[in-house]
């Protein structure tokens, strides 16, 4: 038996006024901290927000990963995905890559423009990330 679901509910970050997306040198970055979640991780459910202009249902150049506190790192969203929305912003997606890791611990969001160069100025910035654990 597995025993009980442990839903950590929904988590914010406390992402700073302005957290740019930049290039892979210097992505955008929100840590949310999980205490008292699964001990064996099942899925984790994150939703985010950002100011970042996207053409309606073209492909963007950002890419959105998700390290877990084992250092796990997930793509959620990568480069070249098409979004039916202005903004590259999300309420939900599910991860399934920690499967049996640890739920407690730093959980960090990271947002990399993959096309930008260095020194380019950034298009837009991080705004929000949530993120949910789900396991056992």
């Amino acid at each position: 038996s597995l025993g009980r679901l442990v839903d950590s509910g929904w988590q914010p970050a406390q992402v700073a006024a302005r957290q740019p997306i930049g290039n892979v040198a210097a992505p955008a970055r929100a840590t949310v901290r999980i205490a008292g979640g699964a001990g064996r991780v099942e899925a984790v459910q994150i939703g985010m927000a950002s100011d970042y202009p996207l053409d309606f249902l073209e492909s963007t150049t950002l890419r959105v990963s998700l390290i877990s506190p084992s250092g796990t790192r997930a793509i959620v969203v990568p480069a070249g995905a098409a979004f039916a929305a202005d903004t590259m912003t999300f309420d939900l997606a599910a991860v399934n890559a920690f499967i049996d890791e640890t739920g407690n611990g730093d959980w960090t969001l990271e947002v990399v423009d993959t096309a930008l160069a260095a020194g380019a100025e950034t298009k837009g910035n991080l705004t929000s990330f949530k993120i949910r654990v789900l396991g056992h």
